[in-house]
């Protein structure tokens, strides 16, 4: 058994999601009593954090993550979040 990747300070990952280029995107899930912003964390291949990426336009209750390519240089990222908060 090994360890991917620690996360520290959220709930944790609650979804996950793989670019084109095999970069792991994880949705952080932290409660709305804790945290007003969504956060997304990107990771590489050997579990490294190449960027967290805060969405002050996303509850911090993420849900659910999907990648949809557009191109290959353009994705959208369709996120549920389940706190209520309207955007």
């Amino acid at each position: 058994l090994s360890l991917f990747h620690q996360f520290g300070g959220r709930f944790g990952p609650t979804a996950l999601a793989t670019t084109h280029s095999n970069v792991l995107i994880a949705a952080l899930f932290e409660f709305r009593s804790l945290s007003e912003d969504g956060c997304l964390a990107f990771l590489n291949q050997e579990g490294e954090l190449l960027q967290k990426l805060k969405l002050p336009q996303c509850g911090p209750e993420i849900s659910g993550l999907f990648l949809s390519r557009q191109t290959e240089e353009d994705i959208n990222v369709l996120i549920t979040e389940n706190s209520g908060r309207q955007s």
